[in-house]
């Protein structure tokens, strides 16, 4: 199936962009890519100059070496001075600013998103991690129990194998609330709950509007499982290609538009704490609610005026940085923060045959936000993989190898499902179906998947994960402009 991508009109680029990529911020980018590259000016005034050189040289015209120096020196020089004057000139104009929120807690946005654990946790149990084999993931630790295991507690993992269907979710929330609580290394987190929680934890070490709110796309581009998974996944030689420029457009979006608003909040802090004895900092005007907490040295009256004008910043800043409808501002929003989404479900739908079939997730709805379009090659593709994987479990059950566990019987229809190693065009190649079972070209990967079924489980479950948590993210992004802009909610009319 081919990338999810939600399509933005043309013509609303523009206007998109004159928002959020003010020209100082541009003079500084074009600054920062000639001074990358300013080893080609060197190169081309040293051309410029041996040819002056040897044009002198021929005519014996005296001092024309000097000229010919002088000459090189030039252009070397006006191309850095071009270059770093554009690249640091604009800092000098909104480096007060990006450093006022940044010192005034604009950093400590990342408090904003720990407060709301819970809301990343549900959406992580219901939609990615509900169905794991939670025994055979204790099983995997029964030979070597481990020296902290001995103190008695019984780990996460046994009372999750042990716990009945209906209590399962409130104790994965009590145990992944304790482990984050205390600032648990990732092995005890996968020895009590058989996955660690490195993703959420990088997401929760940034904040809304931060620049270092990428951290999902970090793991995308460089995560080991996650890069097994897409390689698995690939279904054409151009898609590194196209995920790349993807990734690259979104970065500068969001490198813009983080830019802007950090800019705008720390003018506003400014020009606030002029009035107001400096008792404004960045959150009270990105963390909704914060406005109404007690603004401690002023008296009421002019506590009260305080706050009137921090709503009025805070939607300022909405309505001047991502648009005076709610619409606007969700389609800027998507511009930076929708490609992660996108490129997390089209991996996961290439992955994850439950997604796809609706057991686990809610593929349809997730397509319906993206590019609704897309509908109905989710009917027909889902159709297809329904009946490839019941043909397949059929013979499974029939005439397969025995399969002693869920993870193995789990792990064996990923790999059938992306066709490791060409195991599912062996399989329909074969003359009848008895004979699968035979031919090496299946066989072979068949028996690499079922003895090491564990690394499949693992990549399903970072490729769940990055999917729930960029969906959970665009919604937090939405909510929050929601809020603070004054928007009708949900925003734009999405689903956020």
């Amino acid at each position: 199936m081919r990338y999810l991508h939600l399509r933005h009109p043309a013509r609303t680029t523009l206007a998109d962009a004159r928002a959020i990529w003010p020209l100082t911020k541009l003079c500084e980018f074009a600054g920062t890519w000639l001074a990358r590259h300013k080893r080609w000016a060197v190169l081309i005034a040293t051309g410029f100059g041996a040819v002056d050189l040897g044009v002198n040289l021929s005519t014996t015209e005296e001092g024309g070496g000097v000229r010919s120096l002088l000459l090189t020196g030039g252009i070397v020089g006006v191309y850095l001075a071009l270059a770093y004057g554009l690249k640091y000139g604009p800092a000098l104009l909104q480096g007060k600013k990006r450093g006022m929120a940044e010192a005034t807690n604009l950093n400590l946005m990342e408090d904003y998103r720990k407060q709301r654990q819970r809301r990343y946790l549900e959406p992580m149990w219901d939609d990615a991690l509900r169905d794991a084999p939670f025994g055979d993931f204790a099983a995997l630790y029964a030979n070597d129990p481990g020296e902290a295991d001995e103190d008695g507690e019984t780990p996460g993992l046994e009372r999750l194998a042990a716990a009945a269907d209906e209590d399962r979710r409130a104790l994965f929330m009590e145990i992944a609330d304790r482990l984050l609580d205390s600032a648990s290394s990732q092995p005890e987190q996968e020895r009590h709950l058989g996955t660690g929680m490195e993703m959420l934890e990088d997401l929760f070490d940034a904040g809304p509007f931060t620049v270092s709110d990428r951290k999902l796309e970090q793991n995308y581009d460089g995560h080991p499982r996650l890069l097994e998974a897409r390689r698995l996944a690939r279904e054409r030689w151009t898609d590194p290609l196209h995920e790349l420029v993807k990734r690259q457009a979104a970065d500068l979006w969001f490198r813009f538009l983080r830019s802007s608003v950090s800019a705008h909040v720390g003018q506003a802090v400014g020009e606030l704490n002029e009035r107001y004895d400096n008792t404004i900092n960045a959150q009270r005007l990105l963390w909704p609610g914060t406005e109404r907490i007690s603004l401690g040295g002023l008296d009421r009256a002019t506590a009260s005026r305080a706050r009137g004008e921090i709503r009025e910043a805070q939607r300022a800043l909405m309505h001047e940085r991502l648009g005076a409808d709610g619409a606007t501002a969700r389609r800027k929003l998507e511009r930076a923060i929708g490609p992660m989404v996108e490129l997390a479900a089209t991996l996961r739908i290439r992955f994850d045959p439950d997604y796809v079939l609706g057991h686990i997730g809610d593929v349809a709805g997730d397509i319906a936000d993206v590019e609704p379009r897309l509908t109905t090659d989710l009917a027909t593709h889902r159709a297809a993989v329904k009946d490839v994987l019941e043909r397949f479990e059929r013979w499974l059950d029939a005439a397969g190898p025995p399969l002693a566990t869920r993870e193995q019987r789990s792990s064996i229809r990923i790999a059938f499902y992306v066709n490791f190693e060409g195991m599912r065009d062996a399989f329909f190649a074969a003359p009848d179906d008895t004979a699968p079972g035979r031919d090496p070209a299946f066989r072979v990967p068949f028996c690499c998947v079922a003895g090491r079924p564990h690394p499949w489980t693992q990549m399903l479950t970072d490729v769940r994960l990055l999917h729930v948590l960029a969906a959970v993210r665009r919604r937090e992004y939405e909510g929050l402009v929601a809020a603070l802009g004054g928007y009708p909610a949900p925003l734009g009319g999405g689903t956020g």
